[in-house]
């Protein structure tokens, strides 16, 4: 079972017993991929029963995630010595959260031979991937 996380108190002790890792999940229990996600890390957990894993209701306790930037469930930050270091947002697989396990990263390869592809991006207002999404193809 995914231990909750208290308040900001209960994290900062938390955070100084677990310094070189842990996984923090912010949810809701309106958000059904928040239900999604936590049925998903559940599994995750049993089988990497040693990972430093907790949640936090972010309807419940509201003084963790607005510290974190965080605007949206479900969100899985991960803190390498204490400091944040992934956003995962909404639901993943068992395999990407064991990635997080080693730091590799999924990264695309480079297959083409120099020419430009071009890419239509369908966004909506309401989904937070978006607005990240279009963010980043800003820079």
């Amino acid at each position: 079972m995914i231990e909750k996380i208290r308040d900001q108190k209960h994290l900062s002790s938390l955070t100084q017993s677990h310094t070189d890792f842990m996984m923090i999940l912010f949810y809701t229990d309106s958000s059904e991929k928040s239900k999604q996600t936590l049925e998903v890390l559940d599994s995750f957990h049993r089988k990497h029963p040693d990972v430093a894993l907790f949640k936090v209701n972010a309807s419940k306790v509201r003084d963790i995630h607005p510290s974190y930037g965080i605007d949206s469930v479900p969100t899985l930050l991960t803190l390498r010595k204490g400091q944040p270091a992934e956003y995962i947002l909404g639901i993943q697989s068992e395999d990407d959260y064991s990635r997080l396990l080693s730091g590799t990263k999924h990264v695309a390869k480079k297959e083409g031979k120099g020419q430009r592809l071009k890419v239509l991006v369908y966004t909506s207002d309401s989904c937070p991937w978006c607005g990240r999404a279009k963010s980043y193809l800003r820079k």
